[in-house]
Order: C-alpha cells, then sequence, then structure tokens
C-alpha cells in the first residue's frame, strides 16, 4: 500500500470506531444507559444465566429456546465469565465485528466485482444503519461479518477455481456457523453452493465443490434443529413462531404494500444514492453471463422476499434487513465504477460518477447524524419504558412474584423474577391465547400471574377495566405517538374483572 493508502485506511479506522463510540457518547450524555432494543436483554439473560447456572434458561431455571442467535448468546456469556461490563461488552464486540465486516466487504468488493478495497470498506462504514446495529447490542454486526466472510471466500474459491481445497473445506465450515447467529442465514446457504458449483473447472470438481461446501451446513441444521427441539419442542427458536403469530395480521396487507414497506427501511440512508447502479452492475453480469457474479445479489432479493412473504415489518430501523444492505452498497459502488471505465473521457460521465460519490458523501454524513439522533431516542424510549418498569418491579414486588409481561428483556434481566411471557418467545403456550382476551385472562391466571406488565394498547380491556399501580411516566414514548408502560396487580384484581 501506498502512503496515501495507508492514510485513509487510518482514517476509514477512525471513522470506523469513532462514529459508534459518539452514539453511545451522546445516549450517555442525554442520560441514558440501556440499548435501543429490549431484545438485546434477552440475550443478556440468557447469557448470565448459562455463564451463572450452566443452563439456557430465561428465568426460575425453565430451559427454553428464546435466543435466536445462539452462537451470539455464547459471545455474550463468555463476557459475563470474564466479569467484562455491560453494556461495554456487546458494544465493543459489535464495534469490533463491524470494523471486520469493512474490511471482509472491501476485500470481496475488490476480488469479485473490481471495487477497490478502500472504497469498499468507505461505504460501508459510513452507513448508518450498520453503526446503529455495531452499539445496539444485537447479533446484527455479527451476522453481517458473517455475510461478508461467506460472499470474500466464494469470490476467492472462484477466483482459484480448481486449486486448494482447503478454501473449499473452509467456505463450508464458515457457512455452517450461519444458522447458529440466524436462522435466516439458510436462505444463503442455496446461493453458496451454486456459486462453488458456477466456479470454473471440470464437470466433477464442480459437484465437488458445491457438495463440500453445502455438507458442513447441512449437518450444521440438523444439529440446530435438535438443540432447539430438546429446548423448545419446535425445530426453530420461538422467536420465529412468535413473531409470524404476533404480526400475522400484515401478511394481509397488499405484496406490494408490504414490499414498499422493505425497500423504504433499507433505503432511508446512502444507499439510495447508489442504488441505481446496483442494477447496472447487474446488467453487467447478465450481458457477459457471469452468473457467479449475481449470487450475492440473488441471496438479497430472497431475504427480502422471504421476509416480505412472512414478516413484513420495517420497525426498528428495519433491523431484520439491514444485512441486506452492506451487499447492495458494494454492488451499487461496483456499478459505479463501471460507469466511470465506460464514461470517464466524456463530460456527462464525469458529471454522473462525481455528482453521485458527492451525492454520496453528502447523504451519508447526514443519516450519520440524524441516525445519532435516533440511537439516542431508541435508547431513551427502552431506558424510560423497559428499564425503568423493570427496576419497579424489582424493588417493589415479592422476590417470589409471578409477573406476565409481553416485553421480558429488561424485566428478565433486571428484575428476576418468574416471567409468563405473553410473546410467546420463551414460552410458545402463549402463542394460543395471544389475540383471545378471555383466554389470555384465564392464561394468567391458570400460570399464577401476580402482576401484569404491558403497553395499555396491547390488550385494551386491561386498561379499561384494572387500576395500574405503577405508570412508567416517560416522556419519549407519548411524544411519539405511544404510551408508557403500566404494572398491574393481576391476582385478586384484574383477574376478577377480565375472566368470564
Amino acid at each position: 500500500m501506498t502512503r496515501s493508502q495507508w492514510a485513509v485506511g487510518c482514517g476509514l479506522l477512525a471513522l470506523g470506531v469513532a462514529a459508534p463510540l459518539a452514539y453511545v457518547a451522546a445516549s450517555r450524555a442525554a442520560g441514558f444507559s440501556a440499548f435501543p432494543l429490549d431484545d438485546a436483554f434477552i440475550h443478556q439473560t440468557y447469557a448470565r444465566n448459562l455463564a451463572l447456572r450452566g443452563a439456557w434458561s430465561y428465568s426460575s431455571g425453565e430451559v427454553s429456546a428464546g435466543s435466536t442467535s445462539p452462537l451470539w448468546t455464547v459471545l455474550m456469556a463468555a463476557g459475563q465469565v470474564l466479569r467484562l461490563a455491560l453494556p461495554g461488552w456487546p458494544i465493543g464486540l459489535g464495534i469490533a465485528l463491524s470494523l471486520l465486516s469493512a474490511w471482509l466487504g472491501g476485500a470481496w468488493g475488490e476480488r469479485a466485482l473490481g471495487v477497490p478495497r478502500l472504497l469498499g470498506a468507505a461505504v460501508l462504514l459510513g452507513e448508518w444503519h450498520l453503526v446503529w446495529a455495531a452499539v445496539s447490542g444485537m447479533e446484527i454486526p455479527l451476522f453481517v461479518a458473517w455475510l461478508m466472510a461467506c460472499w470474500w471466500l466464494l469470490a476467492r474459491l472462484e477466483a482459484d477455481a480448481g486449486a486448494g481445497w482447503t478454501r473449499v473445506i473452509g467456505l463450508g465450515l464458515v457457512a455452517a456457523a450461519g444458522v447458529w447467529i440466524r436462522p435466516e442465514a439458510i436462505l444463503a446457504l442455496p446461493f453458496l453452493g451454486l456459486g462453488a458449483v458456477l466456479a470454473r473447472g471440470s464437470q466433477r470438481q464442480r459437484v465437488w465443490r458445491g457438495l463440500t461446501v453445502l455438507v458442513p451446513p447441512l449437518i450444521s441444521l440438523l444439529l440446530y434443529f435438535a438443540f432447539n427441539r430438546n429446548l423448545g419442542g419446535g425445530l426453530w427458536p420461538n422467536t420465529f413462531y412468535a413473531k409470524q403469530v404476533e404480526y400475522g395480521v400484515l401478511r394481509g396487507e397488499g405484496w406490494v404494500q408490504r414490499a414498499g414497506g422493505q425497500a423504504a427501511a433499507i433505503l432511508a440512508g446512502p444507499l439510495v444514492v447508489l442504488a441505481p447502479f446496483v442494477l447496472v452492475t447487474a446488467y453487467g453480469a447478465l450481458k457477459q453471463r457471469r452468473w457467479k457474479r449475481l449470487a450475492p445479489l440473488a441471496w438479497s432479493i430472497a431475504h427480502v422476499a422471504a421476509y416480505t412473504a412472512r414478516l413484513p415489518v420495517s420497525y426498528q430501523h428495519g433491523r431484520y434487513l439491514i444485512p441486506v444492505i452492506p451487499v447492495a452498497l458494494i454492488y451499487g459502488a461496483a456499478g459505479l465504477r463501471l460507469v466511470w471505465v465506460r464514461m470517464h473521457e466524456g463530460l456527462a460521465g464525469r458529471v454522473v460518477v462525481r455528482g453521485a460519490w458527492l451525492s454520496w458523501g453528502a447523504v451519508a454524513l447526514v443519516f450519520l447524524i440524524l441516525g445519532g439522533r435516533a440511537y439516542v431516542r431508541d435508547v431513551g424510549l427502552i431506558d424510560e419504558e423497559m428499564v425503568a418498569t423493570a427496576r419497579w418491579v424489582e424493588a417493589h414486588t415479592p422476590a417470589g412474584a409471578v409477573i406476565a409481561a409481553h416485553d421480558i428483556g429488561a424485566l428478565g434481566y433486571y428484575s428476576e423474577r418468574r416471567l409468563v411471557d405473553l410473546g410467546g418467545l420463551t414460552n410458545a403456550a402463549a402463542l394460543a391465547v395471544l389475540r383471545d382476551p378471555r383466554e389470555l385472562a384465564r392464561f394468567l391466571t391458570q400460570e399464577g400471574s401476580d402482576y401484569l406488565v404491558t403497553f395499555p394498547g396491547l390488550y385494551p380491556q386491561v386498561g379499561q377495566r384494572c387500576q395500574a399501580v405503577f405508570s412508567s411516566g416517560g416522556s419519549i414514548s407519548p411524544a411519539l405517538g405511544g404510551e408508557n408502560m403500566q404494572v398491574y396487580r393481576w391476582a385478586g384484581d384484574c383477574a376478577e374483572r377480565l375472566e368470564p
């Protein structure tokens, strides 16, 4: 590398560390110290029980399949064992994984699509969704790093087809880890196998490469199914079923409306500038019949389509779709480079390319600032509603109290009470009564619930007929059109007013 490249690389490293730390610093300056999602505390609660008790349980030693990312939970448990402070460990690990993703993404873009490595890293480090995800306490940066590693290894395999079976085996072993990070990683497997088959070589080599890449993840998938079945009785985590039941009503919307909501979530950032150039890259690959170049892009389309079909939600800044963004950005950068190569001698080409990069930089900067504000607001909402309520439950309820709740993250971590999970994340039994107020009332009583913790809008009958013993009193949720979290005494109060 030249001296100027080293300087740019150091600048990008500084950006990759400074931007997420600035988000965290801004939230601390505002007086908030939690995570931007309640789900982050679910991982921490599982991790603590695993580290202290050696059990995959959420509350009261009850084994359950409520973690969507077992590998992330294990990494969080390592922090608990090492007594690393919360939230420093998950945030520090998230930032490190974000930097790794940028390096791998740049390496993949350079080898597969001709994008200069530092440019590829820059478009990833300047994307606010990825910065937000790095300090979210969730497994998103781990999943993104896994994806970038898979596409990079696949690109290396394509470039050196017919040589070094260790690279083929390495890709298979890395691919095998995916389902332990996120269940939807299974969607990437066909495209990894297809990419291995399409790489140069004899027909026999292609077949064996495809099998070698796919066999380890398929074995891993069977082990994953056995793990979940042993814990929760199903092949997938409870969350897989719970989210689809909870948001099933959204599948009644038209396909165009659902797809539009998904697209809006990921285009709210610098990708909106590079998105048209993704089509340029795709067209070039199709025209040249370089099918293997399209494998990551085809996965992106399949990923978005799967969520559009089964879980068309865009809340929390489209967090389920964030892994698609770095892939699209690299394709967009490749398309813009292709325009430059073909048109740089003309005035129109220079104007288009320079204007696009200037627009990308301006939009990236604006959204980095807006993303920081969103992060502070998100952390504040969790602090004011979930954490404050959990602290009240910890301080004002008996140690043996049974707490029924829909949002169990901070409540499980701070209160350490036995929980009746109404969201079905740790107890799938609640899914059968989620939309039936009468059956829900019976269920709460049968489970021995002493208190009910919820937003009134989730269970309108409760808010209308029962008197809350605690209200969070936060300001952010009402300002956003939401409600304050309430605590109701269920036993002897709500139970008598709501049960048939």
